[in-house]
């Protein structure tokens, strides 16, 4: 049986203009056509300023293409508002950004419950905040602030987050950087294991242990994907 389809691009580019150069504009990623599938970590590497990153914030409805259509749910994403798409996004992406996106006023524990709590009134699942927090080695930490964490536990931080909603979707940008050997392993099984269960997983990654458990992998190089 077939994996269904639950990320659709099409022809889709992104231009970013600038100033006081000959061309008034470059163009990180090329003309494409991608498809996302549920029950499959699909893995993306390629070179820093590839275009990998901007590839996947289009995915993620916070980077308009400058042409193309992106479908979740048979919804071209970049239709909807920008109040839509948040919606959208939280409750059909679990997203892994790069760099450190907690919020300093709350604790760690407080940070991975925040995507349910913006948009549901129900009772926050602590219990299962917590098991992701044990899950990425970090449940001895949940009282903490996350500037009292280092770089890595930050990355988990932002695992076990984007993790708890068990979204259809998870777009994971680079997130075992800085991790050593045994959380890199521990964060890509964590993925492997949302794929398995059948949520479609995309992977950016430098990582060379990504590909023993990837399912499809790309390459990018000059804005195009092979």
């Amino acid at each position: 049986m077939e994996n269904k389809t639950l990320l659709i691009a099409r022809d889709i580019k992104k231009n970013f203009y600038r100033a006081g150069k000959n061309s008034n504009y470059f163009t990180a990623v090329e003309n494409l056509d991608f498809d996302l599938k549920a029950g499959l970590l699909t893995e993306i590497t390629g070179r820093s300023g590839s275009g990998k990153s901007t590839l996947l914030n289009m995915f993620a409805g916070l980077l308009t293409p400058s042409q193309g259509k992106i479908f979740i749910d048979d919804k071209d994403i970049y239709s909807l508002s920008e109040d839509e798409r948040s919606i959208l996004r939280n409750k059909k992406i679990g997203l892994i950004p790069q760099g450190h996106t907690a919020l300093l006023s709350l604790s760690v524990l407080e940070n991975v419950l925040l995507p349910y709590i913006l948009y549901n009134k129900d009772t926050p699942p602590v219990e299962k905040a917590t098991e992701m927090l044990e899950k990425v080695g970090l449940a001895s930490l949940m009282n903490s602030k996350p500037n009292e964490l280092s770089g890595g536990e930050l990355r988990r931080l932002a695992i076990a987050r984007a993790m708890l909603m068990e979204s259809d979707i998870i777009l994971a940008d680079e997130p075992t950087a800085g991790l050593d050997t045994q959380n890199t392993i521990q964060v890509l099984t964590l993925l492997k294991d949302a794929a398995k269960k059948g949520s479609a997983v995309l992977l950016i990654t430098h990582e060379e242990e990504a590909k023993n458990f990837a399912d499809k992998i790309y390459t990018m190089d000059g804005g195009r994907l092979n």
